[in-house]
């Protein structure tokens, strides 16, 4: 019996469930294997299962991005790939891209510094993506800028998906000073099911807020006081707060996000920076440290990796490191071409679709999916109208990352 016969003379159920548990590169290059597994991978049953399959085995399916000027890149493997651009249909004119955050694999990603527009894209399947444009209007409709020649305003984005309602949203908040020196912060919220942005309104505790990530379907930001993690629950849509850790030594918090789906601080006492994450959510006493780190710089501790035991650390956002928490050992992971590289993140890849616009056919043609397999031109329609829209916008594109912890590492 041939092997494609064999294999296809297993039982659905014990096919499905074996395919569930692979890594996402091998379920991506299964596609071309037939139809029927084919329509296996894109049932949405499928796909949630390979999800929560994914998020608790993360390793397998670890995907890296960086940042470089405008552009993206990702790395399939650190010991032995130079990184590579992926294209993202973005204008000519943007000078300023930046990494909002990812959900379920999901990433989004804000193009300009100020009037910005959204692109959501899952880079299994690039040519699929939705983008979502915010107008200066909602700042400007309210503040009158004759009357204050130093204004100045700050702002963040958030991102995260609302699991009980099935809905993605992103948070765009903003803040200035008024004639009276006071502080006055503003925000909208955009639901991709609704297709529109609606008012927030955001707790006056400070300017110069930071998004920090998403973590039991809260968005989390802090500002310049630094005095308190602020919440925002995408479900209720409700602001609350989540304390520091409550620890007798003095300290400087230098960084909050998150790592292993538990909300972390990094702190820094008056010899070392100390990671702390909270195992339980919301309470203050669960604050445990996790790790000592012998580094004077800031860094984030972006993942652990079981093969080789060591944490990957991002340095000032700058740099990359391996670092044995045993020895105390630091390892440079170098990263190759000449590329002024900024903005480490970590997400876990998936087969979350997203099916709004597409990329036009002939450029989905010339492109292929990050595992090597054709993007699926088929998981999404094309809006009415929309097609010379997206050509322009396809003009000049930018590149972005991944990459999979192997064996080999």
């Amino acid at each position: 019996m041939a092997s494609n016969d064999l294999l296809l003379s297993f039982p659905n159920d014990i096919v499905h469930n074996i395919m569930e548990k692979l890594p996402l590169k091998s379920i991506v290059r299964s596609k071309l294997f037939n139809k029927e597994w084919q329509n296996c991978i894109r049932n949405s049953d499928f796909v949630q299962h390979h999800l929560k399959h994914s998020l608790k085995n993360s390793e397998n399916n670890a995907l890296l991005f960086f940042k470089s000027g405008t552009s993206l890149y990702f790395v399939d493997d650190l010991s032995i790939s130079p990184p590579r651009p992926i294209n993202l249909p973005i204008p000519s004119t943007s000078q300023y891209i930046s990494i909002v955050g990812s959900c379920n694999g999901v990433i989004c990603i804000e193009v300009g510094s100020f009037s910005k527009s959204y692109i959501l894209i899952n880079p299994t399947n690039p040519t699929v993506f939705e983008t979502i444009d915010f107008s200066l209007s909602h700042i400007f409709c309210n503040v009158k800028l004759k009357h204050n020649p130093n204004f100045f305003v700050t702002i963040v984005s958030g991102f995260g998906y609302d699991d009980k309602n099935d809905d993605y949203k992103i948070v765009y908040i903003w803040s200035w000073k008024n004639d009276k020196n006071s502080v006055k912060i503003r925000g909208m919220i955009y639901c991709l099911k609704l297709g529109k942005w609606k008012t927030l309104h955001p707790p006056n505790v400070g300017t110069s807020w930071n998004y920090c990530g998403i973590v039991n379907n809260c968005l989390h930001f802090v500002t310049e006081s630094n005095n308190v993690i602020i919440s925002f629950d995408l479900h209720e849509e409700k602001w609350g707060e989540v304390n520091f850790p409550d620890i007798k030594a003095k300290y400087e918090v230098k960084e909050v996000s998150i790592f292993e789906g538990c909300l972390s601080v990094l702190i820094k006492t008056w010899i070392y920076h100390e990671l702390w994450v909270m195992k339980q959510y919301g309470i203050t006493k669960s604050w445990t440290r996790l790790l000592i780190l012998p580094i004077p710089e800031t860094c984030r501790v972006l993942f652990y990796s079981t093969r080789v035991q060591k944490y990957l650390l991002s340095v000032n956002c700058r740099r990359l490191v391996w670092y044995n928490e045993v020895d105390e050992s630091i390892e440079e992971v170098k990263i190759d071409g000449k590329l002024d590289i900024d903005d480490f993140r970590m997400v876990i890849g998936s087969l979350v679709p997203i099916q709004f616009k597409m990329l036009d056919h002939h450029l989905s043609r010339e492109r292929k999916g990050l595992f090597g397999g054709q993007d699926d031109g088929d998981t999404g329609e094309c809006r009415e109208g929309s097609k010379q829209r997206r050509s322009k916008k396809c003009r000049t594109k930018t590149q972005y990352a991944r990459v999979i912890f192997r064996k080999e590492l």
